[in-house]
């Protein structure tokens, strides 16, 4: 088995094998492996520890000490695997338990031919009492395992949230972009928005702040927007100065209120007709900043449908 050091970088799951040789020694060991593989995985925590298969029974429940259970006599078709909080050499891992969490792997070996294996990803964990109860989907395995067989087990643990650890889906759609999916900053999902390999971006929408009243200041949230004005009385909307250089949006007179674009003060508004204004109901106006000096001199490039 090779070393870890040794090692080629992997961009999926470890085998299992390569764990085993950083836990020669105490079961009662855990170790902690960073940067592995070439995206960031962060902190992974891996326990070895002896037990023995249970597969006389597939029923819910602690499988007694020292014992490993499926909830299925075919093995990759079980969906639960349950562990005694107490290995085959007596060790008490309740404690370990109760800090797992969903996303890791699972693997099992026979203890005296290490050909024969299973490979689990866990997607759900629960700390039972008295035994840990993991949802697992099957992922690869080889030979198999009788009752009374004595096992290796392996845990391959991803880091929580904010150290470092990214997950996202089991599929993805080709040259799709990622987002991250809540405030965690560690799950990802996917999106709508592709880019070709011809560097064509598609599938992106317009994102709409509408306003519905006759003053309005830009905001840095509104960069990229379309912000869009639907009041019948006139409407003055306020250039400030401190938006940063390369700030960008588009501004729509969707009412019969027509928006006038003001400067102010440290802030400049240029346009190649000196227009300030939208033409009418159904303007599109665009701007950007294309400087700041000193960041409170806002110099704004407007164009479209204008007037003066």
């Amino acid at each position: 088995m090779a070393e870890l050091s040794t090692m080629p970088k992997t961009t999926t799951r470890l085998t299992g094998r390569e764990l085993l040789p950083s836990l020669q020694g105490s079961a009662a060991i855990g170790v902690m492996l960073a940067e592995i593989g070439e995206v960031p995985r962060g902190a992974i925590l891996v326990r070895r520890a002896n037990y023995v298969a249970d597969t006389a029974s597939t029923s819910a429940g602690d499988p007694g000490a020292g014992n490993l259970r499926w909830n299925h006599a075919t093995h990759a078709s079980a969906t639960h695997l349950y562990i005694d909080d107490s290995d085959a050499d007596a060790h008490d891992l309740s404690a370990l338990w109760a800090t797992l969490v969903a996303g890791g792997w699972v693997y099992l070996w026979k203890a005296d031919n290490l050909d024969v294996f299973e490979v689990w990803k866990v997607s759900a964990v629960t700390d039972a009492a008295g035994y840990l109860d993991l949802t697992v989907i099957w992922e690869a395995g080889a030979g198999a395992i009788a009752d009374d067989t004595p096992l290796i087990l392996t845990i391959q643990q991803p880091a929580t949230a904010g150290a470092g650890v990214v997950t996202g889906p089991v599929s993805s759609t080709d040259n799709s972009l990622p987002r991250f999916d809540g405030t965690s900053g560690n799950t990802l999902q996917g999106s709508g928005v592709t880019v070709t390999d011809s560097d064509e971006l598609a599938g992106y929408k317009a994102n709409v702040n509408v306003q519905t009243g006759t003053t309005y200041t830009l905001q840095a949230s509104d960069c990229g927007k379309v912000v869009e004005f639907t009041n019948s009385s006139a409407v003055t909307v306020t250039l400030p100065n401190n938006l940063a250089a390369h700030f960008t949006c588009s501004i729509v007179q969707a009412g019969s209120g027509q928006v006038t674009l003001s400067a102010a003060s440290g802030a400049t508004l240029r346009n190649r007709q000196s227009h300030t204004k939208t033409a009418g109901q159904w303007g599109w106006l665009s701007t950007y900043v294309r400087a700041n000096s000193g960041g409170s001199a806002a110099e704004y490039v407007m164009s479209g449908d204008s007037a003066s």
